[in-house]
């Protein structure tokens, strides 16, 4: 991995509050964006005379994307801003294309007006063949963003990616895999080619350029095991390539990815030691919560959470993160209940979260600690406990679909046809939910998954203090499995744990 040069920096702007999305842009823009004092003072540019350039209205819905975005939508002149835009489009070059649809997807993805420009720049793109990967892959994934039924755009943006794929930088196919997630469109092929030339330009990677192909996985929940290991390897041989916060990152991402190793962890950790002092509270929490989904409870970690108070500031993944750490290291006691509930108010104060993944791990610890502190959901809003309620409900659904839930349910049938044995799927043992249930013999299974950040920790703790004998099918142990009897027999050993067996 080539080291880490502060005269080589990309001209990459991350559009705010979105960290996945990426805006090549020219250095004096930031410069017009501190001109605007208001969204009024960008809506007077459509007063101007002469009327504004390109990269004047750019900059004013650079400004407009801000936190001022609601308001700005809302207005009576947003909509005179976005027909002013649309008649320009042909007049723009193929950058200003990318950027300006990745603004605007950016600003209001459900707004009519948006994706009727978004849509207008998709197609005046196609007839621009010569553009570069990055520029077609930025409409891309605005298109995919804002919802586009446009199955010509999307086959032309493959066409284009595939052909050209080696002038992609790192950060545009890690673009490309954000498209690929957001448009829905299951593309096994395309995605394969992205991956394998992301491993091939590992060589070249910089800190950064791990870092955000960590993330882009770990948000597409796509396990490629060659290329985490790649990555892995990279880390551990050049943990002074990376500071602090990258690699606190690099672990978390890698987690949720079921990929860590507590030698890995311990390493990276041992790194971070000597300046855990210098730490954010969200920094030590996203270490916590790391060591919590790699299942490290006495890890000396845990000494963090004495010095960590929740804030009014925290993004409410942070809170998640101090609720769920704070269980699975210190159990369901008072003293638990009391901090936590002080969160949950917090978090009540917020927008329900929109994300299953982090939703379901939040109310797994929940739950536990809901069995001996029975009203502890009330310290959150009807709106947050309904959000929760329905993601359990929708769950099932999305576990059935899992190829590694398929092909456990697949073999424990067989067996059950010979062995006095009967798994029932997708069963409830009190709030929590399970995989696969043998209710004479309180057997649990249940298989972990990328679209789970849970390792089910604190649920197996819970069921084995009511009596279950509680069993992980783990990721990429069963991946490994290449057969129908290497899979029976697998199964086999984590049922001799429990003195059974198929």
């Amino acid at each position: 991995m080539g080291r880490i040069d502060r005269t080589f920096v990309r001209a990459i702007n991350f559009v705010q509050n979105s960290p996945h999305c990426y805006v090549f842009l020219p250095r004096f823009f930031s410069t017009l964006t501190q001109s605007f004092q208001s969204r009024n003072d960008v809506y007077k540019l459509l007063t101007n005379t002469p009327p504004p350039g390109i990269d004047e209205l750019y900059a004013g819905i650079k400004y407009l994307s801000g936190p001022e975005r609601i308001h700005a939508v809302k207005d009576s002149q947003f909509d005179d801003y976005m027909d002013e835009i649309e008649s320009r489009i042909s007049s723009m070059n193929s950058a200003f294309l990318g950027n300006y649809s990745l603004r605007l997807s950016l600003l209001a993805p459900q707004n009519p007006k948006v994706v009727k420009v978004v849509e207008a720049i998709c197609d005046a793109l196609i007839g621009r063949p010569e553009a570069h990967p990055r520029e077609i892959i930025q409409c891309g994934f605005a298109a995919a963003s804002v919802e586009l039924d446009k199955p010509q755009f999307f086959e032309f943006v493959k066409q284009q990616l595939t052909a050209n794929i080696d002038l992609a930088s790192a950060d545009t196919l890690n673009l490309s895999l954000h498209m690929i997630f957001k448009s829905k469109r299951t593309d096994r092929v395309l995605t394969a080619l992205v991956c394998e030339k992301l491993a091939e330009l590992t060589d070249r990677f910089i800190a950064h350029d791990v870092v955000n192909t960590l993330r882009t996985l770990s948000r597409t929940a796509l396990c490629k095991g060659f290329l985490l290991r790649r990555l892995s390897t990279l880390i551990a041989d050049n943990l002074d390539q990376f500071d602090k916060t990258q690699l606190i990152h690099c672990l978390y991402r890698l987690s949720t990815l079921k990929f860590v190793t507590e030698k890995f962890y311990s390493n990276v950790y041992t790194v971070i030691e000597r300046e855990l002092t210098m730490l954010s509270d969200p920094l030590k929490l996203k270490l916590l919560i790391t060591a919590s989904l790699c299942n490290l409870r006495e890890h000396k970690v845990k000494e963090l959470l004495k010095g960590i108070t929740p804030v009014h500031g925290w993004e409410t993944s942070c809170m998640f993160d101090y609720c769920y750490s704070l269980i699975y290291f210190n159990g369901a006691g008072k003293d638990v209940s009391s901090k936590v509930k002080s969160c949950l108010k917090l978090i009540a104060t917020r927008q329900p979260i929109t994300s299953r993944r982090y939703a379901l791990t939040f109310k797994e610890a929940l739950d536990e600690l809901a069995a001996t502190n029975p009203g502890i959901y009330e310290s959150l809003s009807p709106e947050w406990t309904k959000t929760l309620d329905k993601f359990v409900k929708t769950e099932k659904e999305k576990i059935e679909l899992q190829p590694g839930f398929q092909e456990v349910k697949h073999v424990l049938d067989t067996a059950s046809r010979h062995f006095n044995y009967t798994f029932k799927p997708l069963e409830a043992v009190d709030n929590f939910q399970v995989n696969f249930l043998e209710e004479s013999k309180k057997i649990v299974i249940d298989v972990e998954s990328p679209t789970l950040l849970s390792n089910f920790a604190i649920k197996h703790r819970y069921l084995s203090a009511k009596g279950y004998k509680p069993l992980c099918v783990r990721y990429w142990e069963w991946r490994r499995i290449k057969t129908e009897s290497g899979q029976l027999e697998y199964l086999n050993k984590l049922l001799q744990t429990t003195n059974a067996a198929l």
